[in-house]
C-alpha cells in the first residue's frame, strides 16, 4: 500500500487527512481569530512551526471546546495508539512522539483540540491547547 493510500486509509481512523473530532467537540468551537493561534503556535519545535507556517498560508482551522475539555491522559492514550498506527502505514509525521510525551506528562489536565489542514497539502495537524485556548501545550502534524 503506497503512502497516499496509508494516510487516506489512515483519515478514516482519525489521525492524517482532516484530523477527525470526537462529536462532543463539534457542536461547540471556540472563537480564536488566526492570527491569534498564529501567535500562540511561537514555539521552537518542529510541529509548530510548520503548523504556524501553514496558517500563515492560509490553512483552514478549527479550534474544539469541550465545557470541561478532555483529560491529557485520554488524550495521550489515543494518540499513542494512533502514533503506531501511523508509523505502522509508514505515513511521515512531525511532532508526533513529543507529544504524546507532553500529553501523558500532564496528566488529568484538560486540554481542547484544534486541527489545521492546508487544501493543497496532505498534511495536517492537532493543535493540543489549554481549556481557555490561550496557551498551546503540544502540536502534531501528519502527511
Amino acid at each position: 500500500m503506497g503512502a497516499e493510500q496509508s494516510l487516506a486509509k489512515l483519515s478514516r481512523f482519525g489521525a492524517g487527512g482532516s484530523a477527525r473530532v470526537p462529536s462532543r467537540f463539534r457542536s461547540s468551537v471556540h472563537r480564536v481569530e488566526r492570527a491569534e493561534l498564529i501567535s500562540l503556535l511561537a514555539g521552537a519545535t518542529p510541529a509548530e512551526q510548520a503548523c504556524r507556517a501553514a496558517l500563515e498560508q492560509g490553512a483552514t482551522f478549527h479550534v474544539y471546546a469541550a465545557d470541561e475539555g478532555v483529560p491529557a491522559s485520554n488524550l495521550a492514550s489515543s494518540y499513542r495508539r494512533r502514533q503506531a498506527h501511523t508509523t505502522k502505514l509508514g505515513i511521515p509525521t512531525i511532532g508526533f512522539a513529543e507529544a504524546v510525551e507532553t500529553l501523558s506528562a500532564l496528566g488529568e489536565q484538560p486540554l481542547v483540540l484544534g486541527s489545521v489542514a492546508q487544501e493543497d497539502s496532505p498534511r495536517s495537524f492537532v493543535i493540543f491547547l489549554a481549556p481557555d485556548a490561550t496557551s498551546v501545550i503540544a502540536c502534531l502534524g501528519v502527511g
